[in-house]
Formats: C-alpha cells, structure tokens, sequence
C-alpha cells in the first residue's frame, strides 16, 4: 500500500511538528512548511496527497495557498484550520475549494476523521 503524502502548512513550528508527528504515527508521510512561499516550494517540487494549513500567516494566508493550490494543483485537496474560527471564515474556506474547515484546538480525533475522509476520496494508483 502506497503511504500518502501530507503536506502541513504552519507558521508555529511546534503545531506543524506536533501535526506531523501524529500523521507519521497514522502512517502518512508528512512534511511541513512555515509558510504559503515554502509551502509553494515543496509543491512545485514533490507531490502531495492533501495540504493541511493554517489561515492566519505572516504575509501570505491560508486562503491565499488554498486558491493557489486550487489553480496549480487542482487535484490537491485542502483541510484550512483556524485558532480564529468564525462563519464568515468558514463559509469563504468552503466556497473557495477547501474539503474542511478545523477550529484550533481541534481534537486528534476530528483530525484524523478528516484526514481520513479525504484519503478515502482519492482514487487508488
């Protein structure tokens, strides 16, 4: 069985560790970015089976990486999470392409059952 790719996009370096650490023990392979630019950069160069990202960033947003994906890899899909969850935030995650929208602190649970949700959804090789 293929080990799917996890790309997690943080600008808080323990959250993308702790992220990934709980995707490798899930047996996926993770690999993290401290922004939307180095985010690109892994994109551009490796494939990914699903983008997990942070909203709130420095310079460049998560709506921003999601609309980027959306043009570039099209078949990516997107979790956005937020420690600033509110409708309006949500409801534009949504309409723009992402599969989920996850509430910081979100439980390791609601994780893994949208992780998993979306690797349902993808077509075996």
């Amino acid at each position: 069985m293929q080990t799917l790719r996890v790309l997690v996009v943080d600008d808080d370096p323990g959250m993308a560790e702790l992220i990934s650490e709980q995707l490798s023990a899930w047996d996926f392979e993770p690999a993290a970015a401290g922004g939307v630019d180095e985010a690109l950069a892994l994109l551009s160069t490796r494939s990914f089976d699903l983008v997990l990202s942070d909203l709130h960033m420095p310079r460049k947003n998560g709506f921003e990486l999601l609309r980027l994906v959306q043009e570039s890899w099209s078949g990516t899909p997107v979790i956005l999470f937020s420690s600033f969850p509110s409708v309006e935030a949500q409801r534009q995650a949504l309409e723009g392409g992402a599969r989920r929208f996850l509430s910081k602190p979100f439980a390791l649970a609601a994780l893994r059952e949208a992780v998993e949700s979306e690797v349902r959804r993808i077509p075996p090789p």
